[in-house]
């Protein structure tokens, strides 16, 4: 309880080098992780091995392959609540969303660029029943060159298949 009352995450880093059962008590408080741009993966699978708490994982810039990192993620057993800020390749997309749902049923929030806007929609809708915020940004065009918007054909089987989806925001770059 001591611990999880100090305020800056610097202090509970001076104190986990004290001894290997306080880094244990430090690494179970830890709830959110921001995942930077040059992190490899096997990085990511240390790091989601030592924060077991883990309830939002957030990628910012993330330059290696983002599609690799969210399968080992998914596949970590963590209990997340939100995923944040990631821009996939639009054809493995269908991938991760598949393992994360499979993996993950209680994600709230997720936040990524999406592409194939009803096809994305509905991947959604069938793998995470708990979501209840949904943020999807993209610029992408077909091949004669038009946007690809979400139609009410997605909007309507998202708002049948997630009861408690509260908020969604499509947007274009």
């Amino acid at each position: 309880m001591i611990f999880g009352r100090l305020e800056h995450e610097r202090d509970q880093e001076s104190i986990s080098l004290v001894c290997k059962r306080f880094l244990s008590i430090i690494n179970s408080l830890k709830v959110s992780l921001k995942i930077p741009e040059y992190t490899t993966i096997s990085t990511i699978s240390r790091l989601v091995q030592r924060f077991p708490n883990l309830k939002q994982i957030q990628f910012s810039d993330f330059r290696g392959d983002l599609n690799e990192a969210v399968v080992v993620i998914a596949r970590s057993g963590l209990d997340l609540e939100e995923l944040l800020d990631m821009a996939h390749d639009r054809y493995k997309r269908a991938v991760w969303l598949e393992e994360l749902g499979s993996n993950m049923r209680n994600l709230k929030v997720l936040r990524f660029a999406g592409g194939e806007r009803d096809a994305d929609l509905v991947r959604v809708a069938d793998s995470f029943p708990q979501l209840e915020e949904l943020h999807m940004r993209d610029r992408v065009k077909d091949d004669d060159g038009k946007l690809i918007v979400a139609t009410d054909k997605g909007i309507d089987y998202m708002s049948l298949k997630l009861k408690r989806l509260r908020k969604i925001e499509l947007s274009v770059v």
